[in-house]
């Protein structure tokens, strides 16, 4: 069946449908008149706004689409109807004239707006409203209260470490990669339907680079990894110094025992108080004993104080040293770091900080030497006790003489 156009000299048009190749009836006119109606609307018999609805059966070679409608109604929006074969459910697709946004609606059944393309071009799936800041959204079908959900699927099974999707973020509409989130079958044996271990990477393009470097990863089995060039990873807290909120935390069997905190006022706490280092043997060379820390230890001045309010740090009483004070005597117990913001810029100023698990080790050092000084001073005394002992036992037999 096809549709014509006809012109008239009393300035209406015409849709005419042919007749059948085997007629039961004369051909139908449809006028649309000039004068009578509003904009977007067709009239009936009698000047009455209603619509114009075509409407055939029409089936593709595998049977799927049942029927499709075109209309122009009574808002003014244009809609194609499709009906799957198998199914008493109608899809629409519609042209809202309202504010000219591509829609994909469920038109019978439960209704609902599944999906949208507005005027600007912005993909929303589900919402019935939203941001102008916002280009995707996806909601969830608010009739069965359901989760937002999106997949990404691939055609086939990937082999070990291969990508399964990735989503790529780009800057000044060109194909310039800024970021991008890959997940990768992260190796093991894969289960059709049952088990596919995968990992999340995140990558970043680094200034002057064109492509994006894996910086952080996030294995199948919850390992965390962080890759960086300059600074590691940042923990941190908005509540002010203190012990009621942690930085960090460690536990085991599940989270349910906790053995590590780190507060936002810097206090460490270990459930053993065990700290280490690497130092077998194996790893070091130039092995000497060290220098007297004697005159050193003596030198450095242990002071109280406290940090000033505007630190942002706790304010009470502490005791230790002060940086500039003790790199007069050890300067290699003192570092500069460089100021930076929130944000990694350098702010052209260093806050001096002080090893103190080094100063401790000259501290014990200084220790070993002064129990060696007790040491020889009670040798010392015991050869001066032994010989006062054998004067007074002198003096006493003399005595016992006389």
């Amino acid at each position: 069946m096809t549709l014509k156009l006809n012109g008239s000299t009393d300035g209406s048009v015409s849709l005419q449908a042919p007749a059948d190749t085997s007629p039961t009836g004369s051909d139908i006119t449809l006028t649309l008149p000039t004068t009578v109606g509003s904009a977007n609307q067709f009239v009936k018999n009698g000047g009455t706004a209603g619509e114009l609805e075509y409407s055939s059966m029409v089936e593709d070679s595998s049977g799927d689409v049942q029927a499709r409608r075109a209309r122009s109604n009574t808002a003014g929006d244009v809609a194609l109807s499709v009906q799957p074969s198998d199914s008493s459910i109608h899809y629409g697709l519609r042209i809202d004239a309202s504010n000219n946004n591509l829609n994909l609606d469920k038109v019978s059944g439960t209704a609902a707006n599944l999906l949208t393309i507005d005027s600007s071009g912005r993909l929303l799936v589900g919402p019935t409203s939203y941001s102008d800041s916002d280009r995707f959204v996806v909601r969830g079908n608010a009739n069965d209260d359901d989760e937002a959900f999106m997949s990404l699927m691939r055609g086939s099974a990937p082999a070990s470490n291969q990508n399964i999707g990735m989503l790529s973020f780009h800057g000044n509409g060109n194909q310039t990669e800024a970021a991008r989130i890959t997940v990768l079958r992260d190796g093991g044996t894969w289960t059709a339907g049952s088990s596919h271990p995968g990992r999340i990477t995140f990558s970043t393009t680094a200034d002057g680079a064109s492509s994006p470097t894996e910086r952080f990863r996030i294995a199948s089995d919850g390992s965390a990894y962080v890759k960086s060039t300059s600074h590691g990873l940042e923990a941190f807290t908005s509540q002010g110094a203190g012990t009621s909120k942690y930085v960090y935390r460690g536990s085991h069997s599940s989270g349910a025992t906790i053995v590590f905190n780190v507060w936002s006022n810097g206090n460490v706490e270990s459930a053993t108080n065990s700290y280490g280092g690497i130092s077998d043997v194996k790893l070091k060379e130039n092995i000497v004993d060290a220098n007297s820390q004697w005159d050193d230890l003596k030198a450095i001045q242990v002071r109280n104080y406290n940090f000033k309010e505007e630190t942002g740090q706790e304010t009470h009483r502490q005791i230790g040293v002060v940086a500039q004070e003790l790199e007069a005597v050890s300067p290699g117990l003192v570092i500069d770091i460089a100021d930076i913001d929130n944000e990694g810029n350098d702010l052209g100023t260093v806050t001096k900080r002080v090893n103190y698990s080094v100063l401790y080790m000259k501290a014990v050092k200084a220790l070993q030497e002064a129990q060696t000084r007790i040491e020889t001073l009670e040798t010392q005394n015991t050869a001066q006790q032994a010989q006062i002992d054998d004067l007074l036992a002198r003096v006493t037999a003399l005595e016992a003489a006389e």
